[in-house]
């Protein structure tokens, strides 16, 4: 059995340690120990401490039983090593996880909401709410709670009671209790079962802030950050704030009303923008429609476009496609990947598209695809005259052959 000195002192960063066990297994050194500093992976929502063991990188550690078991990428031949470790993941972590327990206390104090899971991330935390909805208001009102009890600096204690003692204790969350287990006391304001490291007083968090907040299937799940992980977020809001600000020559409290007044600009320009842009459409397509050719008796659009997108180009095909049943449609247009065309039929013509495609696609190597009614796709800028002169002849081949 491993003595758990980060129970007892979560603030030791090195010890001295005699191996207890060793085993060798594809390539790499289990170990355990007579007592360990090293928190193991995951346990209780929590993740492992990083350190070394003589100088020799620890890659994971995790339970088996009673014992916990430290794994290297190399064999180590001492009995005596020294143990160290990320004192400064450590303390990340001791953070976090108080204050956890300091927001799932306010969640359950003021609204009567359980925590039923915990998980520490490497950016936020999450934990899950027995609630089934939540709002803004809500948030803010245990967000300040919590960080109320951080200022107030409560002790944080930690001890291991047998289930009788549970009995006499205000347990936030009840549990089944076989054995003796670790209590985690935030000084007469809460009390849970845990297994983690935790700061020795409330005030050493310094912040909690939520982040975020989510349905996850029946419970509420929420995103927060302590500690310099909050401190840190904060400078980058910061950061990020300020430079908005200058941006909008103005000052970070009536930044909302500047975003507001440029977002309802941009909605008229918008609408103002959609207004010309149909206009344009409309021209073109008058113009168009004015340049129509006939071919065999078969009215033809044909026309290249070099500095429009596909939505005007095809924002025309569907204005004369409505307005005129018998033009066949012919588009060409420039772009990075190509030279881009879509040939439409008229509706009153019975002719498949899809036909016309596959007999183009045998003369030149082309990308696309279609519909009976319409093909579209890519094909090199070099051969686009001669291109245009056959898909006009294969279409009056086939309408021909179909008379």
């Amino acid at each position: 059995m491993s003595n758990k000195i980060y129970w007892e002192n979560p603030y030791l960063t090195n010890i001295d340690a005699s191996v207890t066990e060793k085993y060798l297994k594809d390539g790499k050194c289990y170990l355990k120990l007579d007592k360990t500093i090293f928190y193991p992976n995951f346990s209780g929502g929590q993740p492992r401490d990083y350190g070394y063991i003589n100088d020799i990188e620890v890659i994971d550690v995790y339970e088996d039983d009673t014992d916990i078991v430290h794994v290297l990428n190399r064999n180590i031949d001492n009995l005596d090593v020294k143990l160290s470790i990320d004192f400064e993941r450590r303390f990340d972590h001791m953070q976090q996880h108080t204050s956890q327990h300091i927001l799932s206390a306010a969640f359950y104090k003021i609204f009567n909401w359980q925590t039923e899971s915990f998980h520490m991330g490497n950016e936020y935390s999450t934990i899950d709410l027995s609630a089934k909805d939540i709002n803004e208001n809500e948030i803010q009102k245990a967000e300040i709670l919590a960080n109320k009890i951080i200022q107030s600096n409560f002790k944080v204690s930690f001890y291991l009671v047998d289930k009788d003692g549970v009995k006499n204790m205000l347990i936030r969350k009840n549990v089944p209790i076989e054995k003796n287990i670790r209590i985690v006391e935030i000084e007469g304001l809460d009390y849970s079962i845990c297994a983690g490291t935790h700061v020795s007083s409330t005030g050493e968090i310094g912040l909690v802030k939520i982040i975020g907040f989510e349905k996850n299937k029946s419970m509420i799940r929420i995103k927060f950050i302590a500690g310099q992980r909050a401190l840190n977020h904060y400078l980058k809001m910061y950061s990020i704030i300020n430079n908005i600000r200058k941006n909008f020559s103005t000052n970070e409290y009536n930044l909302t009303n500047k975003v507001n007044e440029v977002l309802e600009y941009n909605k008229s320009l918008e609408k103002h923008n959609r207004k010309l842009k149909n206009k344009i459409v409309e021209l073109k397509t008058f113009e168009l429609i004015s340049k129509v050719k006939k071919i065999n008796n078969y009215k033809f659009i044909i026309e290249s476009f070099s500095d429009e997108d596909s939505i005007y180009v095809d924002s025309i095909r569907r204005n004369i496609s409505n307005s005129h049943d018998d033009i066949f449609q012919i588009y060409t247009l420039e772009s990075p990947n190509g030279m881009l065309f879509t040939i439409s039929k008229p509706k009153l013509l019975k002719i498949d598209m899809k036909n016309v495609f596959d007999e183009l696609s045998q003369i030149y190597e082309i990308k696309g695809g279609g519909s009976n009614d319409i093909i579209q796709g890519n094909l090199d800028g070099g051969f686009l005259d001669d291109f245009l002169n056959s898909a006009i002849l294969v279409i009056i081949d086939m309408l021909t052959k179909k008379n």
